[in-house]
Parts: C-alpha cells; sequence; structure tokens
C-alpha cells in the first residue's frame, strides 16, 4: 500500500561510543529482544563501570535483564516485565525481583515493568526529581493524552502471566 516506498521514522546518530565515556547522569536501559542477546559483553562492562558514577538508573521492560546480567541490580530491588518474568528473573539471581509492580524505585535505581508502565514511571520520575515536575508531567500527559497511572503497585499483569506476589 506504500507505492512510494517512502518511510517515516526517527533516525538514531551515533555521538558517543563506550569508548568516549562522556559524562552521563541518568542511564536509561529500553527492554526488547537485544535483553535476550547472548553477546551483550560490551554493554555489561560499561554498564557496570558507569553505574558508580550515575545519579539514576532508569530500566524499562526488560531491559532489566540487561541491567541484572551486568550485576549493578544485585541487592536492589528492580521490577520487569510479567510475560517475560521467567527469562528475566534468571538473569539476576541476587536481584531483589518485585511482583506485582508496576514500577519500582530503590534509591537511585528505577526499573519498570512493561513499556507502558515505562511511560508511568518517567512521569513519577519526573514529579519527584523536576522543580514543579507535577505540572510538567501533567502538561506532557495531557499532550500525548495518557492518564497517569500513580500507583506503583498497580500490575494487573502479574496475575494474568501467574507471577506470585515477591519482595
Amino acid at each position: 500500500m506504500n507505492k512510494f516506498n517512502s518511510s517515516f521514522y526517527p533516525a538514531v546518530v551515533t555521538t558517543h561510543t563506550y569508548a568516549d565515556n562522556p559524562p552521563i547522569d541518568v542511564l536509561v536501559i529500553p527492554g526488547g529482544a537485544a535483553s535476550r542477546n547472548p553477546d551483550l559483553g560490551p554493554e555489561k562492562e560499561y554498564i557496570r563501570k558507569l553505574f558508580p558514577k550515575l545519579e539514576y538508573l532508569i530500566t524499562i521492560c526488560t531491559g532489566a535483564g540487561i541491567a541484572a546480567q551486568s550485576g549493578v541490580l544485585d541487592g536492589h530491588r528492580a521490577t520487569t516485565n510479567k510475560a517475560a518474568w521467567n527469562t528475566m528473573v534468571p538473569m539476576g539471581p541476587k536481584v531483589k525481583w518485585v511482583s506485582p509492580a508496576r514500577w519500582v524505585e530503590d534509591g537511585k535505581v528505577w526499573s519498570s515493568s512493561g513499556v507502558t508502565a515505562g511511560i508511568d514511571l518517567a512521569f513519577e520520575f519526573i514529579k519527584q526529581k523536576y522543580d514543579n515536575g507535577s505540572a510538567i508531567a501533567e502538561s506532557i500527559s495531557g499532550s500525548v493524552e495518557h492518564v497517569i497511572v500513580t500507583d506503583w503497585r498497580y500490575d494487573p499483569f502479574a496475575d494474568k502471566f501467574h507471577v506470585p506476589p515477591q519482595n
């Protein structure tokens, strides 16, 4: 149905490599198929090296699996996508995996369940970390027509995917 063979998507233009080591305050680790990639050595090493310098580490969905494999979630409370729970949790045996949880905040570590739970995590982060954060979050959520879930415990997917309560 695309007779002109056109494409519309954002370009991701690399500006740094792991070797550049730019100053980073907040590192966001997204989920997706990459979290199951068996060859994440450079990524895991970079996360381990960067973590002590970060103000915040945020994982979205199965991005928690990547962070867990790097060891930086050890001893921290965290959550991940409930449909992928049985795959992600073994990646971090020393992580205090939390269910039910839409998102979890544990000091400088923030993690969300699925992708849309990550939107609610982002709004909560904005509310807590920015001056006038509540107004900013309300303005953005109104623009994108998103009703913010404010209760981190709201997680209907834990039941749906039979993930028992823990931590």
